[in-house]
């Protein structure tokens, strides 16, 4: 949604009649697409960048409205994980059985393996996730971390299963292979924490001198790139490799200080990002 989907809401709900206050709590994620600045503009409502998850409100309305470094930081929890190691299985074994229904070759083995490739590749990623954003280098360590521990346990199946040949289990094995590729052409693209490493990369650059201090590019980070220095009163980006250009902090701030930087120098501007409601994961890449 976006600032003008909040400004209806509050001025259909006429919610100011019910409140003596004029703070509205948003999540923080919703600060790619939401300007809180128009929303001011438009209503007088000033906006509170909430947590990242909305177990965390309590803590935070309690805290005062403050949020922890826990608070403002986007995960990658294992129960994610699985959830999109599923999200993934699904449609593979749907693939997998009916092409093994057509070429009448055995389909419980394979769909198997279907939901056991992703499920190990994403319940070990911390392992490798490391590598993620490392071109080439990473990819070929974040498929062979995974292939390897797979192959592990068919070698093991076929020593424990006297009914799987050698021809069957390197059958198995390629195929394995074959969905750990798949899985890792863009693994880091499709993850919260990591931005994609097959797309345009951008670095977040600030203008110091219109840098006010006000923090809220370090209220909205999802990943804790950036850090107060109290001494200037500006913000520095302590750590810009965990940047995942999701370009909320150049949407959010009132002094239009930051913009993305292409490699070859050229700059985008803050308008455009705000213009287009794009985020540069990875996803999208723009001319100006």
């Amino acid at each position: 949604f976006t600032a003008y989907d909040v400004i209806n809401a509050l001025k259909s709900t006429r919610i100011d009649k019910l409140v003596d206050h004029r703070d509205i709590i948003l999540p923080q994620l919703a600060a790619v697409g939401i300007e809180a600045k128009i929303i001011k503009e438009e209503t007088g409502w000033n906006v509170i960048w909430g947590p990242v998850y909305a177990k965390d409100l309590p803590a935070f309305i309690k805290g005062g409205f403050q949020k922890t470094e826990e608070m403002r930081e986007v995960k990658f929890s294992f129960m994610q994980r699985m959830e999109m190691a599923i999200a993934w299985a699904f449609p593979i074994s749907i693939i997998v059985a009916l092409t093994a229904f057509l070429l009448k070759s055995s389909i419980l083995p394979l769909i198997a393996l279907a939901w056991t490739t992703p499920i190990l590749t994403l319940a070990i990623f911390p392992l490798y996730s490391r590598w993620l954003t490392r071109g080439v280098v990473g990819f070929i360590v974040t498929t062979l971390i995974p292939w390897s521990i797979l192959s592990l346990g068919l070698i093991i199946c076929y020593i424990s299963v006297e009914r799987i040949t050698l021809i069957e289990l390197f059958k198995f094995i390629m195929i394995s292979l074959a969905f750990i590729l798949t899985l890792s052409i863009d693994l880091a693209g499709i993850t919260p924490t990591y931005r994609s490493a097959m797309f345009e990369r951008l670095k977040v650059i600030i203008n110091n001198s219109k840098c006010s201090g006000c923090g809220i590019c370090i209220d909205v980070c999802p990943r804790g790139c950036f850090e107060l220095n109290k001494e200037r009163d500006i913000v520095n980006i302590k750590e810009q490799e965990k940047c995942i250009q999701c370009g909320a902090c150049i949407i959010q701030c009132p002094q239009d200080a930051l913009s993305f930087k292409r490699l070859n120098g050229e700059v985008i501007p803050p308008e455009v990002i705000r213009r287009y409601r794009l985020n540069f994961t990875g996803k999208h890449t723009i001319r100006i």
